[in-house]
């Protein structure tokens, strides 16, 4: 999995995925993006994951991703994610995902089919 990261007008950032998705370096990208010197928490977030290939995923996939998201849970703050899917098996993974982790952070997630749809959900918030 490789991954670039934008920052939209200090406002919001992209994280634009693609390749085979891995747990280690879904960790790397975390470690990325909260690393970034305009990253603050709280800041509203568009993963556009529309060319990552989740074929070989599993709820056991699933969950370490949500165990990753709550280790960083203070670093994230209460930020918006907007996740950007490109078929129902990515938006059914990802809606998964998003009802694992919701319980135990304080940001909120939106699943999409359309990037249009995040960005519009995610300026909705600044």
């Amino acid at each position: 999995m490789e991954w670039t990261i934008e920052n939209i007008d200090d406002k919001y950032s992209v994280v634009r995925t693609y390749g085979k998705y891995n747990s280690a370096n879904h960790y790397n990208m975390v470690e990325d993006l909260l690393s970034k010197d305009f990253w603050r928490p709280g800041m509203p977030i568009i993963y556009d994951h529309r060319e990552l290939d989740i074929s070989e995923s599993s709820y056991d996939t699933v969950q370490n991703a949500a165990i990753i998201r709550t280790k960083y849970e203070a670093k994230f703050g209460d930020s918006r994610a907007a996740i950007v899917t490109v078929n129902d098996y990515m938006f059914g993974v990802f809606r998964q995902f998003e009802a694992v982790v919701e319980p135990d952070v304080r940001g909120t997630f939106g699943v999409f089919k359309s990037y249009e749809d995040a960005e519009t959900w995610i300026q909705e918030s600044l």
